[in-house]
């Protein structure tokens, strides 16, 4: 089984999160504007579900630790 190499905890599985940023706004006649600020890769995070600690911010670094 896997070990968080911070906690030193067994685990099977990672919590991902992804961010995806827009801007939010009001127009002059009072209709909501969202624009993506960008497109393709988000943010993301690999963190350890036993003690929240982000551990990867690639897939395929996940991926490699799960996987041993």
């Amino acid at each position: 089984m896997t070990k968080c190499p911070k906690c030193k905890s067994n685990i099977k599985y990672l919590h991902a999160y992804t961010e995806k940023k827009f801007n939010f706004r009001i127009s002059k006649d009072g209709k909501t504007e969202i624009q993506e600020l960008w497109e393709g890769d988000y943010l993301t995070s690999f963190e350890c579900p036993e003690c929240q600690e982000e551990l990867f911010k690639y897939e395929s670094d996940a991926i490699k630790f799960l996987k041993n």
